[in-house]
């Protein structure tokens, strides 16, 4: 599990700032950019999840993965070279 407020401030530190407020997720663009980010207002997300979020607001595979290493803890889950 990934804590949501890193996984948030992982998602500002790649350049997407807070644009709305849905029913239960907070949604976050990138400027000039189409990909959109919609974070759900939990207390944690699933590494798996975190990792499809960030695929879909396209950023680096490789980035990626370092992030999910580091911040997540589900160690047996953890894919290499985006194979599971």
């Amino acid at each position: 599990m990934i804590s949501t407020n890193t996984l948030r401030n992982f998602v500002r530190d790649h350049g997407f700032g807070f644009k709305k407020q849905g029913r239960r997720r907070d949604i976050y663009k990138r400027a000039g950019d189409p990909h959109r980010m919609m974070l759900p207002r939990t207390s944690s997300v699933d590494d798996d999840f975190a990792r499809s979020l960030l695929r879909q607001a396209g950023i680096d595979e490789d980035q990626i993965e370092a992030f999910i290493v580091q911040y997540g803890n589900n160690p047996s889950r953890r894919r290499r070279n985006g194979h599971g």
